[in-house]
């Protein structure tokens, strides 16, 4: 039978590792003094988030036993000894354990609120549906045995989310133990909490709760223009991470709900992202994001590349520490294509114009090489020009649309670049959004790029006299796309849809509300 020992060390001396078959031992570390081979984990979750990201990382290929202990385990245990550890585990594991059972210890029967701040039905009911056992087995201590049979009863994503609880500070409000003032918050996870937790996760007869079904996605640039867009919606029925450093994001783009996380940090940051837990798949927003800043001066090509190439590695690296490596949606830019005649197909050559296009261009090599070697599944979405709700319209960073609409709405005149004669192919954020779920939701596209545009396109003149008559034409930019325009028959072929909604439609809705 084989089996593995998970130790969850806080500072606690590990000499009594040397006593036993050391191939047999996971160590996870939190304290201050590193040990070789040992896992890192943060100072939160306590004992059993050492077990719970265990199991994840290794529910497809488990042993046949879990043991699951402290770092000094041995002031739990009736008659086990450092010297005699090894041997009555062989002796435990030959006799045959059927069902999760405490090591070496008496089991106790505690019945609810005996300590008043673990309130047990309220906190299970954040996991399971249906009523809970009154009483309460458990071994003290978090020392534990568990068959494989046990743990393979719920299914993995129900582990990722414990484990994503538990690293989500949000909830992690508990202050004082059980000897301490005698509180309770329901949306709280204590580790006391968690070893009686650990009993129920192996009941076959409680069902899951609604909350431990829902599919957990990570958005980096989650508070910005397009991903703050995707948060909102699928905020509805997920649970989501958002991951952004409010550089050009606004947190106050996303509307509050139980159901969102927000992490304040940058992509380059592996702490940060670490701290995000296990999640169902990635969509990737998070960038320099604009050609004209790029080309400010020279440092900003420094900058493009770390936020997009040295950012982008960073998220496909987080990707693949999973046992099974997650899905990720790459927001890839139309910049791609550069002078390349119209319709710009997917087929069509690299010609990138300004640092900013050739930084996402790289960011999309990365994608496709980690699936050649890691076998991540990404698809690369190519962004047509996105406006829409929340659009950008100051700054460096200002789309077309959100600048016009704006000046009208101050009464100052639009300012065309040029004849105004270039076009560009508008589609919607929420029709980017759709296509970033629908390219999530197909298991069968793991290795795709694909342009999202509507497969129309409007010059910059026609735009402005939709908006207001009072315009003036300035010099044109150095560098200025003439045309872009999708060629949307791959999309409607891998995804069997095409954007709904049209450009002059959104323009006259806003013309007609500043009125």
């Amino acid at each position: 039978m084989s089996y593995k020992i998970i130790v969850a060390r806080y500072n606690e001396s590990l000499d009594w590792v040397n006593y036993m078959n050391k191939s047999n031992i996971v160590i996870y570390n939190k304290g201050n003094n590193n040990i070789e081979n040992a896992i890192k984990r943060p100072n939160i979750g306590r004992e059993v988030e050492s077990f719970f990201h265990y199991i994840v990382n290794n529910y497809y290929d488990l042993p046949d036993y879990v043991l699951f202990v402290q770092g000094n385990p041995f002031d739990h245990m009736k008659n086990i000894s450092p010297t005699n550890f090894q041997e009555n585990i062989d002796n435990l594991i030959n006799s045959g354990v059927n069902d999760i059972m405490g090591l070496f210890t008496s089991k106790m029967s505690e019945q609810h609120y005996t300590y008043p701040s673990i309130k047990s039905k309220e906190y299970y009911s954040l996991f399971f549906e249906g009523d809970v056992p009154d009483n309460s087995i458990f071994a003290p201590g978090c020392q534990y045995i568990i068959p494989k049979e046990n743990i393979l009863n719920r299914p993995i994503q129900f582990y990722m989310r414990i484990h994503s609880m538990t690293l989500n500070t949000k909830i992690m409000t508990i202050t004082e133990s059980c000897y301490g003032k005698h509180t309770f918050d329901v949306n709280s996870i204590d580790g006391w909490c968690l070893e009686r937790l650990i009993l129920f996760c192996f009941i076959k007869e409680l069902q899951i709760s609604s909350i431990m079904k829902q599919k957990r996605y990570l958005i980096t640039g989650g508070a910005g223009f397009i991903g703050s867009t995707l948060v909102n919606k699928l905020s509805l029925d997920n649970s989501i991470v958002v991951l952004d450093n409010l550089f050009t994001g606004d947190i106050n783009y996303i509307k509050p709900n139980d159901n969102i996380h927000f992490i304040e940090g940058n992509i380059l940051d592996n702490d940060k992202l670490h701290l995000t837990g296990y999640i169902d798949g990635i969509y990737h927003f998070a960038a320099m994001s604009k050609v004209f800043p790029s080309l400010e001066n020279k440092d900003m090509i420094n900058f493009c590349v770390e936020q997009n190439v040295m950012g982008t590695i960073n998220v496909l690296k987080y990707a693949t520490s999973f046992n099974r490596p997650i899905k990720v949606i790459y927001s890839a830019s139309s910049t791609y294509y550069g002078l390349n005649p119209i319709p710009n197909s997917e087929t069509q050559p690299s010609d990138c114009q300004t640092p900013y296009a050739l930084s996402k261009y790289c960011g999309e090599l990365y994608c496709e090489l980690f699936y050649k070697l890691y076998n991540l599944p990404n698809v690369r979405l190519k962004y047509f020009m996105v406006y829409g709700p929340n659009e950008p319209n100051s700054g460096s960073y200002a789309i077309v649309t959100g600048i016009f609409l704006k000046r009208m709405k101050q009464g100052l005149p639009l300012l065309i670049h040029g004849d105004g004669s270039q076009t560009r192919d508008f589609v919607h954020v929420d029709d980017i959004c759709q296509a970033n779920i629908l390219a999530m939701n197909n298991h069968e596209l793991v290795n795709e790029t694909i342009n999202v545009g509507t497969g129309e396109m409007i010059s910059i003149k026609e735009l402005a006299n939709l908006i207001s008559p009072n315009q003036v034409h300035v010099d044109s930019r150095k560098i200025d796309l003439k045309n872009t325009l999708c060629d949307i028959s791959k999309l409607r072929n891998k995804l069997d849809w095409v954007p709904t909604k049209k450009i002059k439609d959104y323009i006259e809705n806003e013309v007609l509300n500043a009125r």
